[in-house]
């Protein structure tokens, strides 16, 4: 009964003298301090944007929280005939087996003979059905004679603790936590018994990514981007304006994908840079042959931004693989490239097998005896040498290249102060050192990039 102080009653009086408003107000004062009542009374719940209380996913190794063992959950084919259960009825099972299913899925349906046998064989296991579907689902298991309690329109409540992509899917719950989910293929005899007698859950976890969208870029995904589930992606794009030119690669570790990247290139540069990953000797001009059409033009790009066309064949790129070394590496991103540059120009790029003349360095014991001139006062090591004489003679028409045939690279070969410009001038130095360089014919690897096939989408 509510009591009235005096002070109201004597208000009320003053105001309202009429029997039937009087007690009107009452009324509505009974009600709204009713409300206020059972609003405090009442506990508060967590709740969403759209005001709907928020359910978190469970995964493998959380515990079943209170609120999902004493959710009333409707059911169907239930043994004593109930419309609703709560989970913590099956609590003192060894195991809680749910097979989510549905009356559309075929292998769902091929599955439910198995659950029902194995229902039958484990006593201390409770197997449980879970449908989104209401009336189908319960008519399909009365019709077929199962035995098999199944939760029904569980889209709000079950679906929402285990979400699924696709079904059948299982949800093993032991001594109050999820122990797996897994796929049919894992809901064995032998499982199960290894669940019950050595408390091991099966290993092949299925946990669905319900929210993933397959317009979202890979790379944002760190479930993707890493090895070896980031198998090799490939961005290609023309001129970045107001972007420094650089190009960059890294070998993946840590779970980490490989990566290659480069800005503002033409594609001669961008072959050099992608086969000196691996092979830093064949992007040399003498050992880099260009056999295609477009040769003049791809050798005169231009990076400035104001020049008609000057920047049509510059590009940026963008290159993940999974591979593991340098010469994976190299081999994926080859493959993108001319696979690209193949439709854009009609050309692509191969390490081959050419007989070529070379200038060779060798060593030369018979000539150790000789004196080391005097003149000879500078020093580099004898691959600098031979890099040298490389780079001279890629300025000449004739570009001959020079190899080192020697197992010697960081020998100091005293040079003379004027640079000598033919051979006998080179070997005048070298041979009192011990070597001797020789014109030849040799097999040697050259990367050549040559046409393909006629136009290309660039002319």
């Amino acid at each position: 009964m509510i009591k009235r102080s005096n002070l109201f009653t004597a208000l009320l009086d003053k105001v309202v003298n009429i029997p039937v408003i009087q007690i009107t107000l009452f009324a509505i004062l009974f009600i709204l301090v009713s409300m206020f009542s059972l609003s405090a009374q009442t506990p508060r719940k967590d709740s969403g944007a759209d005001g709907l209380t928020k359910i978190n996913r469970l995964y493998v190794g959380d515990t079943i929280p209170d609120e999902l063992w004493n959710a009333m959950l409707p059911v169907a084919n239930h043994p004593e005939g109930k419309q609703n259960v709560q989970l913590k009825e099956y609590k003192g099972k060894k195991l809680i087996l749910i097979d989510c299913w549905a009356t559309s899925c075929k292998s769902c349906l091929e599955g439910l003979p198995k659950i029902q046998k194995l229902q039958h064989t484990y006593s201390d296991v409770a197997f449980l059905l879970a449908t989104l579907q209401r009336d189908r689902a319960p008519q399909y298991l009365k019709d077929n004679g199962y035995t098999l309690t199944s939760f029904i329109d569980t889209r709000a409540t079950l679906f929402q603790y285990f979400p699924y992509t696709w079904i059948p899917y299982y949800i093993w719950i032991s001594e109050g936590k999820v122990v797996a989910t897994t796929q049919a293929t894992e809901v064995t005899d032998e499982n199960i018994a290894k669940l019950l007698n050595e408390g091991i859950a099966p290993t092949r976890i299925r946990q669905d990514r319900v929210s993933f969208d397959l317009k979202d870029n890979f790379l944002n995904d760190p479930l993707i981007f890493r090895a070896p589930q980031l198998q090799r992606s490939f961005t290609i794009t023309g001129y970045l304006q107001d972007v420094l030119a650089q190009t960059n690669y890294q070998i993946g570790k840590d779970g980490k994908p490989s990566f290659f990247g480069t800005t503002n290139a033409g594609p001669i540069d961008i072959y050099k840079s992608a086969i000196a990953i691996a092979r830093p000797d064949l992007r040399r001009g003498n050992w880099f042959l260009l056999e295609t059409k477009w040769r003049d033009k791809l050798l005169n790009v231009s990076t400035d931004q104001y020049l008609a066309d000057s920047t049509a064949h510059l590009y940026a790129i963008q290159f993940y693989s999974a591979a593991a070394d340098k010469s994976e590496l190299a081999k994926d991103l080859l493959q993108e490239l001319n696979t690209f540059f193949g439709q854009k120009y009609g050309m692509e790029g191969r390490i081959e097998q050419r007989s070529r003349k070379a200038y060779v360095i060798r060593k030369d014991a018979s000539s150790q005896n000789l004196k080391i001139p005097k003149k000879l006062t500078k020093e580099i090591p004898l691959y600098q040498l031979v890099d040298r004489l490389d780079n001279t003679s890629e300025q000449t028409e004739m570009g001959i290249p020079w190899i080192n045939k020697t197992d010697e690279f960081k020998k100091p070969i005293k040079i003379p102060d004027d640079w000598p410009n033919d051979l006998t001038s080179i070997n005048a130095f070298l041979v009192p050192q011990g070597y001797c360089a020789t014109l030849e014919t040799l097999s040697m690897d050259v990367f050549v990039l040559r046409d393909i096939a006629k136009g290309g989408r660039h002319e």
